[in-house]
């Protein structure tokens, strides 16, 4: 599937954007291609997509809850507790509605929660880029920061399963 959109509205110019499947092209004045699907963009602007540098996506299930209370209290006494109880499927289900919602304007993120991998399955699945971070908390214990390095590890070697669009990183 192509795409030429004509006459759009880019740092003050008005220009053409060629796209071919899921890539932009080429960018410029008076581009001709013979494409699946032309639009006019006059009136219209072209803007960067949004990037979202700190999220915890499936916390969208948590939206709300205790919100009117502190940060350590609010973190010991509703969302640590909460956390300890979400399955594989609760953290999907959460990571889907963060990135739907995104999908609106941000093409990127940067995630930090548990089950990274479930995370990515959804970034893969929704389209998005992520770059989804391995947590570690290892409260200091070097048993648990070793075994949290050689998880990270593993996630970071997992990154060929998934698209260009998603990585793998480290996080606090």
């Amino acid at each position: 599937m192509s795409i030429l959109i004509k006459n759009v509205l880019f740092n003050d110019r008005t220009i053409d954007i060629y796209i071919e499947g899921k890539e932009i092209k080429q960018i410029g004045e008076g581009l001709s291609f013979p494409a699946d699907k032309i639009l006019d963009g006059s009136r219209k602007a072209v803007i960067p997509g949004f990037v979202n540098a700190h999220t915890h996506a499936a916390m969208t299930l948590f939206r709300g809850f205790g919100d009117d209370m502190p940060l350590m209290p609010w973190l010991e006494q509703k969302i640590w507790p909460n956390e300890a109880k979400m399955t594989r499927e609760d953290v999907y289900w959460g990571a889907k509605l963060a990135c739907l919602e995104m999908i609106s304007g941000t093409t990127s993120f940067f995630d930090m929660y548990q089950r990274p991998r479930v995370t990515a399955d959804v970034t893969e699945e929704m389209g998005l880029r992520g770059i989804i971070a391995g947590v570690c908390f290892d409260g200091f214990d070097k048993e648990e920061a070793e075994k949290c390095k050689r998880h990270n590890e593993r996630l970071i070697q997992d990154v060929d399963n998934y698209s260009k669009r998603v990585r793998f990183s480290i996080g606090p």
